[in-house]
């Protein structure tokens, strides 16, 4: 497989996704450093097991959200640091609400992207966050503050932008 540091060196793709980022390198100013960050994170993220406290959640969305940011103000050639420390509170914030807004498909891959520490601290754990009653199944009601102490976290980010 064809890396970013072939497409870097010059060499000739023979892979589709090495022939765009060729061409990606040859008409636009991308930030390989920044695409080499995200491409070698989201690899780490595929085999990382769960999350264990909100500072890992918030390094999560810093290392996927936050850097797309940083991308586009790259290549919109803006260049301050007040800005990239609001790109880096906006992509928390919207990283933090990814994770709300896809509970439901993260617990039906057995993802843990919802803090162990967060959970453990409202007494709920991933195998009992729905209870049935009669033939459905309905959600605990410690889960619903547990999202609520994450949306306040991204909440908080949204602030400091």
């Amino acid at each position: 497989m064809q890396t970013l540091a072939d497409v870097e060196a010059g060499k000739k793709a023979r892979e589709p996704v090495g022939r765009v980022l060729q061409e990606v390198k040859a008409k636009t100013k991308v930030n390989f450093k920044l695409l080499h960050r995200l491409v070698d994170y989201q690899l780490f993220d595929i085999e990382r097991g769960n999350i264990m406290t909100i500072e890992e959640l918030e390094i999560y969305a810093e290392n996927t959200r936050s850097l797309m940011l940083y991308m586009n103000l790259h290549l919109l050639q803006v260049d301050n640091v007040q800005v990239n420390l609001a790109a880096s509170h906006l992509g928390r914030a919207i990283g933090i609400c990814d994770v709300i807004k896809k509970t439901p498909y993260y617990l039906a891959m057995q993802r843990g992207y919802i803090p162990n520490d967060l959970m453990i601290r409202h007494n709920v754990f991933y195998d009992r966050v729905y209870e049935k009653i009669g033939n459905t199944a309905k959600v605990v009601e410690e889960f619903y503050d547990v999202l609520l102490e994450l949306a306040s976290y991204a909440k908080k980010h949204l602030m400091l932008a």
